[in-house]
């Protein structure tokens, strides 16, 4: 009896395998040999991040071997790629959209420059750590990236599927996994919003957020089951074909870290379902992928040469499976057109997430006024300024109709974000030295379009800025501004300068109103007090015998003002096109100074940037300001030092210290050809020219009595701006070595 069983169980297992066609060795022997159906096939693309780009070169492999791919499962990367074939995209275009993709700036996509408000460009840009505050609680950012980016690439790459929900009817059927943060379960996801769907299966611990779908928490699936093969058996594929990209566990030797420690705990788990799910794959196939890490987006070209390289090794193995199939035609879905050329006729427009009050302004910066003409590249760009406002943690979009060439419907989703926040900056530069900067950002205070900044910044001189402001939209804006400004002088920068100043308190008060244009103009007008304590200084006029000297002197001031701004440069430290523009005009009409005299005084900087090919930009700055009447010392024009912060009239110069000359009048010329290195690395040549005049009269427009030129080098760094330059003064025949680190403030 024990001998007939033995038999018996052996015959169980021998018939087995012949159905199933399990190969423990990876090698396709034979499966299905006397069935009359065609056998179905699956595929199952496992996770790996970058690695992942070698999914592409597997594919193409096993199309040109004529195999029809009956249902797709992935993880991840594998779900990214996975989702691509099965709407029909060809391993051509997507190997041409991995190329065309810069993966470090995707994950971690700011909002468009182009699109963020004025008030953000005054006020925001400044910052290297944020963090929201919720019922008056810090709250530490869940991960480096939201996922906008991915989510709103994965959202135009999908397009053409937008309107099928249940996944088994796209193209290529298909299923993806991801993981329930809160259980630590498995969650098979089928069905909803492709894209959100695709994005929860890769959304990578601690680089993108998690995701919510029908009020299930969700991350990476990898950590569960990088590698769903046996979902595929269950779909009642009859032979399964895999791509695993894990390097298993680490040696020894290669736990030297932290991380590596992590991440080696964390791979426990992967490897031994990975090493279940293998059983279920007839044929898998295994990139030598052991030298490339998962974070590795910028080495493309060779992750997908070893995705070529294994599709090679397979190919006799697949064409013994499509010899199975006997397909001699294989007509797929293709994308026939790229989604930016497709036009759309929107009819309606459905917001989820969002109060019924704010439709007409999320209707305006979607640029929607409905029934519209327009297409995927134009809502994408409305998609872009409505999250580039910065009041959504996440925005996406749904198309839905039955035929692209009729009326579409536009469903959008807001993920609404804690606005108020602390933030941190730092800073070093020649003149205002270390400083430190924390902010406070509250929004919604005492009304819901209003927004209060604060910054604190100690260091060698204390700063502070308040500015309230209401955004009325369309309508004039109302602000406040409230600033404090210790400056404490250097002496020895000042040796042969016309004053000598102990320091400055300076206060200063406005309100004003201000009307915005396409979130790149503003043009405002308002009341200005200023207070102004200097103590002590002492100057001698024309070298005269008659020498006086202040112990302090202490003077308010009253004016009116008008600015005109624009902000339209493509990055703020080192821009290669657009320009900035600051022009303002006051009138000092009452003052408490001594011998006071009303004046009037007008500044404008113009900074612009011309590009020169991918790599070259010429940057030029000038600076024009004029007196009428004779202004009183604290708004005299000074000229001299490396700094970019805004500080009554003074003007830097580069290659001369600090307020080393004064006038009523000055003109100034910056000139810097920009050359781009490496990604985000700079080599520079410039060139400073300049003249200092009391009288308008007198001032030259191409002699210039201050000369400068110099080289240098910078870096946009996460932390900010660096700047290391040197630069030769001819006034002063020597050369200085100035250095600017971090955001300016």
């Amino acid at each position: 009896m024990k001998f007939s069983k033995k038999y018996l169980l052996f015959f169980i297992l021998l018939v087995g395998n012949l159905f199933y066609g399990v190969n423990r060795d990876s090698t396709f022997i034979s499966i299905h040999d006397s069935l009359n159906n065609r056998p179905k096939v699956g595929l199952v693309l496992s996770g790996g991040g970058a690695r992942g780009f070698a999914h592409v070169e597997v594919i193409e492999a096993i199309e040109k071997a004529g195999i029809k791919i009956d249902y797709i499962s992935g993880t991840s990367m594998g779900a990214i790629v996975g989702s691509l074939y099965a709407a029909g995209y060809s391993p051509e275009e997507m190997r041409n959209i991995i190329k065309s993709i810069d993966f470090n700036e995707l994950f971690i996509q700011d909002r468009n420059r182009n699109f963020i408000p004025f008030f953000d460009k005054s006020y925001r840009e400044k910052y290297i750590l944020t963090l929201p505050i919720s019922n008056f609680k810090m709250v530490f950012p869940s991960a480096l990236s939201n996922g906008q980016g991915p989510l709103m690439l994965l959202t135009h790459l999908l397009y053409n599927v937008h309107d099928i929900h249940d996944y088994s009817k796209l193209p290529i059927p298909f299923l993806c996994i991801a993981t329930n943060l809160e259980t630590g379960d498995e969650e098979q996801l089928e069905s909803g919003f492709l894209p959100l769907s695709v994005l929860a299966s890769g959304a990578y611990p601690s680089l993108i957020e998690p995701v919510t779908i029908d009020d299930k928490i969700l991350i990476d699936g990898g950590i569960v089951n990088n590698f769903p093969s046996r979902a595929l058996r269950d779909k009642g594929m009859d032979i399964i074909i895999g791509v695993d990209l894990g390097n298993g566990l680490q040696k020894a030797d290669e736990i030297n870290s932290i991380f590596n420690i992590i991440s080696q705990i964390i791979s426990y788990r992967i490897n031994i379902k990975t090493d279940f799910e293998r059983s279920y794959v007839d044929l898998l196939i295994k990139p030598d992928l052991k030298n490339y890490e998962v974070t590795e987006f910028d080495k493309k070209d060779s992750i997908l040469y070893k995705g070529k390289l294994a599709g090679e090794k397979a190919f006799p193995e697949l064409l013994k499976i499509a010899k199975l199939q006997g397909y001699t035609n294989i007509n797929r879905p293709r994308i026939k057109e790229l989604p930016s050329e497709k036009n759309l006729f929107i009819t309606k427009l459905s917001i989820f997430g969002n109060s019924s009050k704010d439709s007409i302004y999320i209707k305006r910066k979607l640029g929607l006024k409905l029934p519209q003409n327009t297409s995927i590249t134009k809502l994408d760009k409305g998609i872009s300024a409505l999250y580039s406002t910065g009041n959504y943690k996440r925005v996406y979009y749904e198309l839905t109709s039955e035929n692209f060439e009729e009326n579409q419907q536009i469903n959008l989703f807001l993920d609404k974000k804690v606005n108020n926040s602390i933030k941190f900056g730092i800073h070093y530069d020649d003149v205002y030295k270390t400083s430190l900067l924390t902010n406070i950002t509250l929004n919604k205070l005492l009304l819901n379009n209003s927004n209060l900044s604060i910054d604190v910044i100690f260091g060698n001189n204390f700063r502070t800025n308040v500015n309230y402001f209401i955004d009325n939209g369309m309508l004039p804006s109302i602000g406040s501004n409230t600033s404090f400004n210790s400056f404490n002088f250097n002496y020895t920068d000042l040796k042969r300068s016309e004053y000598s100043f102990n320091h400055i308190r300076y206060f200063n008060q406005q309100i004003y109103l201000q009307s915005t244009f396409n979130e790149k103009f503003a043009m405002g007008t308002g009341i200005e007090y200023s207070f102004m304590s200097i103590s002590p200084f002492s100057y001698d006029h024309n070298n005269d015998s008659h020498h006086k000297s202040f112990v302090k002197d202490e003077s308010f001031f009253y004016n009116p003002y008008f600015y005109i701004k624009a902000d339209t440069r493509n990055n703020p430290n080192f821009p290669f096109k657009g320009f900035k523009l600051d022009a303002s005009a006051k009138y000092i009409f009452y003052s408490n100074a001594n011998d006071f005299e009303k004046f009037t005084i007008v500044k404008s900087l113009l900074n612009y940037s011309i590009s020169i090919g991918h790599r070259l930009a010429l940057e030029n700055q000038h600076f024009l300001g004029v007196s009428f009447n004779n202004p009183t010392l604290q708004y005299k024009y000074f000229n001299g030092g490396y700094f970019e912060q805004d500080f009554l009239n003074f003007s830097k110069f580069l290659g001369l210290p600090f307020a080393y000359k004064s006038g009523n009048q000055l003109f100034s010329l910056y000139s810097s050809l920009n050359y781009k290195i490496l990604k985000n690395h700079y080599l520079k040549i410039y060139a400073n020219m300049e003249n200092v005049e009391d009288e308008f009269k007198d001032i030259r427009y191409f002699k210039y009595k201050y000369f400068s030129y110099g080289f240098g080098y910078g870096y946009d760094s996460p932390f900010g701006p660096i700047n290391l330059l040197y630069t030769y003064s001819t006034n002063q025949n020597k050369g200085i070595f100035s250095v600017g680190l971090g955001y300016w403030f």
